[in-house]
């Protein structure tokens, strides 16, 4: 729907004025100059209306003014799957807004906003009445069910380990823009992992959102950990992203873990999360900033504890070939008055955070890791990369470090991801470890 801006400003109501002369009284001349300062003009609240004319000189004038119109309907171009109380929800900052509003900037908040908006929505402005003023949005959600798997390979004393995890992910399957993410892991003989998650951006049509959380662990054969958490969920201008949510769990010693001074914990926390988005794909992004941050503070054994978990990750593209990729990962739990104990600490190495190591090989109470990659696109789905992780238990990062590095390939089609990647580390230069990982869409 294309509508004259110069008809469509004609109408407008108007505010402050100021006054342009147009040396011309031919309609066409005068037509012509209004039309190039108008494509000139970026602000759509700049109205033009005729004041006066003149035969001798021959001039046209008009006054220039603001107008204050409101859009007075949103229209979506297609149809979207996603039941209309939530979709009126998603798009409830677009309604009753100026005609000058930076819709682009709204678009932007929705991409940070909600995982299946990878796009500023493309829109338009126009009549639907005599009186009436539309905005004709382009709203292009990308919801993407998948599974992938990934599966890692090392040698120690001779023997092959083979550690291995699958994730389930789900999108707007009740038409409510809604995930479940189901994520199995297993670290040889000992280590297991279950995590269930399930967020609601918009229950009921509410404009707060709804996550809760399910995780169970065995780590190591020594102890087992188990928490739920509840959480609403929230969008702010400057923060973007705003969890606020409960959490409570326990961890509980096998009988070789009370051999080795093991001992149960029960353990709350109030939570703070925040999340930044930009990034332009899902899946291996080439521009675009990632910045989660969580607090959680609470009780354990009747000790007080704050935990910090918080990750950065930038990309840029140059030349559309090269693109380089620098992540920083940092997170702590802290005792003002107690030892933390064993089975609350955090680890850390392998494939998700330090490649080069075992998974999980390192514990601490506090852990940062620095990670810098530099890729190439040979094509459009066939990309190489070489990987640099470096991590330090201590706050003085340069005190003593950890260092894996190595290289992978990586094939990217529409609906499947293939990667393989091969790493080694400063304490084993031998001792290389090959990671496979796919992921499909369904």
């Amino acid at each position: 729907m294309r509508i004259s801006r110069f008809l469509l400003f004609i109408i407008l109501l108007y505010g402050q004025e100021k006054i342009i002369r147009i040396q011309s009284l031919e309609f066409k001349l005068v037509n012509e100059s209004l039309e190039k300062r108008i494509k000139k003009e970026s602000d759509l609240s700049i109205i033009y209306k005729l004041n006066s004319f003149s035969e001798n000189p021959s001039s046209t004038n008009y006054i220039i003014s603001r107008s204050y119109k409101l859009i007075d309907s949103l229209l979506i171009k297609d149809n979207i799957p996603i039941n209309k109380k939530v979709l009126k929800q998603i798009l409830f900052k677009y309604k009753n807004k100026p005609i000058n509003s930076d819709f682009k900037l709204l678009g932007e908040s929705l991409v940070s906003r909600y995982l299946f908006i990878n796009k500023v929505p493309k829109y338009k402005i126009g009549l639907i009445g005599p009186h009436k003023t539309a905005l004709i949005l382009d709203l292009k959600p990308n919801f993407i069910n998948h599974f992938s798997g990934f599966f890692g390979i090392n040698k120690k004393k001779e023997k092959i380990n083979l550690n291995g995890e699958i994730m389930i992910h789900l999108e707007n399957y009740f038409k409510e823009a809604e995930l479940l993410n189901f994520h199995w892991k297993k670290i040889g003989s000992y280590s297991q992992l279950i995590k269930i998650n399930i967020g609601i951006p918009h229950p009921i049509g509410w404009n707060i959102g709804i996550n809760w959380y399910y995780n169970f662990e065995i780590i190591n054969g020594l102890y087992t950990t188990s928490d739920v958490e509840y959480s609403f969920k929230t969008f702010l201008p400057i923060i973007h992203n705003l969890d606020l949510g409960y959490i409570y769990g326990s961890t509980t010693p096998t009988l070789k873990g009370q051999n080795r001074n093991y001992q149960k914990n029960n353990f709350q926390a109030f939570s703070l999360k925040t999340k930044k988005d930009s990034r332009n794909k899902r899946f291996f992004p080439t521009r675009g900033l990632l910045l989660k941050n969580q607090i959680n503070a609470g009780l354990q054994n009747k000790s007080t504890f704050i935990e910090i978990k918080n990750k950065m990750s930038f990309y840029h593209l140059f030349n559309n070939k090269i693109i380089f990729n620098t992540k920083y990962i940092v997170e702590g739990i802290f005792d003002p008055k107690n030892k933390i104990p064993k089975s609350r600490l955090n680890f850390f190495g392998g494939t998700s955070t330090l490649r080069g190591f075992n998974e999980n090989q390192f514990s601490s109470t506090q852990f940062q890791i620095i990670t810098l990659e530099t890729g190439y696109n040979v094509s459009s789905f066939f990309q190489t990369k070489l990987f640099l992780n470096i991590a330090s238990k201590e706050i003085n990062f340069f005190a003593s470090n950890l260092t894996g590095y190595g290289f992978g390939i990586y094939q990217i089609k529409n609906n499947s991801l293939i990667q393989i990647e091969y790493a080694l580390s400063n304490l084993s230069p031998m001792d290389g470890k090959l990671h496979f990982k796919w992921i499909s869409s369904f």
